[in-house]
């Protein structure tokens, strides 16, 4: 995609889920190098999908750091848990050892995100804000700049659609089905999910929402996922302080 961003050539993201249910939509079972090819082209011409909005260097490069951040932090978790597990003491000093070169790595790339955002006023701006919403940490924060660079520019539905987070309809005739979430952003949607485990507890304008929905009978998932919808709504008028 960068290379063809680079070339000038507009670019169009799409869950390759949907280009594979449209082959099977017109028939095309077969799959191959050229079918793929030719089944991409029609689906453009089919669907004229809207283009991906290009990119900025720095957001690329915030992108790239966050995923790195959760890929170490990940990394050091599982040695954490093999330390309660080792007896061997040269096993044992290798994972400390471990942990301790992943610790300064976290360190390191948690420094250079905190700089890439400072030298840039405007994320430096909409990082403030977001972090002054009770319950979302500067990792949190982080993540929403990285993953959601729509935020407060693509309406509230489109938003926590992006993030996974917006309850589909499954309605048909008389049946009222129940309503579901689907797709979306799930690095983001799982790092928000855990940072809402703590969050609605202390923030005001969550708490209630979530207690009101428990003695409605709604489970503890449903309530911190409207919690996040209500979250990012919230935030979507991050544009009108800036």
């Amino acid at each position: 995609m960068l290379a063809l961003e680079a070339e000038g050539l507009c670019v169009a993201r799409i869950n390759p889920q949907r280009v594979r249910e449209f082959a099977k939509s017109i028939g095309w079972l077969a799959k191959t190098d050229r079918i793929d090819a030719k089944l991409l082209a029609l689906y453009g011409e089919r669907m004229r999908p809207r283009p991906t909005p290009l990119t900025s260097e720095t957001h690329r490069r915030l992108k790239e750091l966050v995923a790195r951040r959760k890929q170490l932090v990940d990394a050091r978790a599982k040695e954490k848990t093999r330390a309660h597990q080792c007896s061997d003491d040269l096993v044992c000093s290798s994972i400390v050892d471990l942990i301790a070169h992943l610790n300064a790595q976290i360190i390191t790339i948690e420094a250079a995100i905190d700089k890439l955002i400072d030298d840039d006023s405007d994320l430096a701006k909409k990082r403030r804000i977001v972090r002054s919403f009770g319950g979302v940490g500067p990792q949190s924060a982080n993540a929403i700049l990285a993953y959601l660079p729509e935020l407060g520019i693509v309406s509230h539905k489109k938003a926590s659609a992006l993030v996974g987070v917006a309850p589909f309809a499954d309605d048909s005739a008389n049946r009222s089905g129940k309503r579901m979430i689907a797709g979306g952003r799930a690095e983001l949607r799982q790092m928000l999910y855990m940072a809402m485990q703590a969050g609605y507890r202390t923030n005001p304008k969550l708490k209630p929402l979530y207690l009101r929905l428990r003695e409605r009978g709604r489970s503890h998932k449903c309530a911190l996922i409207a919690c996040l919808n209500k979250m990012i709504k919230i935030l979507q008028h991050i544009d009108q302080n800036i």
